[in-house]
């Protein structure tokens, strides 16, 4: 049966091998994105599903944008017609190597706003719209990666501090889930591979295994049209997502 999916990040490498594998399963797929040329390649990418794929061009993530998806989905689909949200907005933000004492209150705020905020605001619009889903068991995934858990090198470490606002995020809105029972599964990926968008791209990066964005999309889309709720899910290499992949084909 057709479900209705939110792909906010979905132009992006993690999240477009999930949107490719929710078409080729019928699914209607909602990806947002910045600009017209993004969302023509989108288009002209996954033709074959031009009546499936929803592409909607914003200005950015902030609270009046996402009203604006709100209305898209409540017009095209009804009010409870929204199965499941996928949030890997936020992207990996340029923080110029900055160590944490040399880093201004500005530059602080700019890296919350830009990496943390998405993910904050998107469970403010859409994880309500869940609760309301004619969906019995409808699911809000959250993707981020490991580097909230530590510091790679001088360029991570503002990303170390997002990061791990993120996971407190996953972790608050997991506690509120099953606080209230409420049917909405919650559920986080951690990426520690890269994700590649072409077979012919290079296979590792700075010694961090890569996966192709398909095979990292056929783990996220096993995830949410599984029964898991509550749960936190970490790839370190390709064998990872491969049993995720078997787990929920059970």
């Amino acid at each position: 049966m057709s479900q209705v999916i939110l792909a906010l990040g979905g132009s992006g490498h993690v999240g477009i091998g999930a949107v490719h594998h929710l078409l080729e399963r019928n699914n209607h797929v909602i990806v947002p994105t910045r600009n017209t040329e993004t969302k023509e390649k989108l288009e002209k990418r996954f033709s074959a599903h031009a009546d499936h794929l929803h592409v909607i061009v914003l200005d950015g993530y902030n609270q009046e944008n996402y009203k604006r998806i709100q209305t898209y989905i409540t017009t095209t689909f009804g009010k409870d017609g929204l199965d499941h949200v996928i949030s890997s907005s936020g992207g990996f933000c340029d923080t110029k190597g900055r160590l944490l004492s040399s880093t201004t209150t500005e530059e602080f705020t700019q890296l919350f706003n830009e990496r943390v905020m998405p993910h904050h605001e998107s469970t403010q619009f859409f994880y309500p719209m869940l609760k309301e889903s004619k969906n019995p068991s409808p699911s809000f995934l959250f993707i981020t990666g490991l580097s909230g858990t530590y510091v790679f090198s001088s360029f991570s470490t503002l990303l170390t501090i997002a990061n791990a606002a993120i996971y407190g995020i996953v972790l608050s809105l997991q506690f509120e889930a099953k606080q209230n029972q409420d049917k909405v599964r919650v559920n986080e990926l951690r990426i520690g591979t890269f994700v590649r968008d072409q077979e012919n791209e290079p296979d590792a990066i700075m010694n961090i295994s890569g996966v192709t964005s398909k095979y990292c999309g056929e783990a996220l889309v096993s995830i949410l049209h599984s029964t898991a709720g509550g749960k936190i899910f970490t790839t370190r290499a390709k064998q990872d997502y491969q049993d995720i992949i078997d787990e929920h084909k059970k």
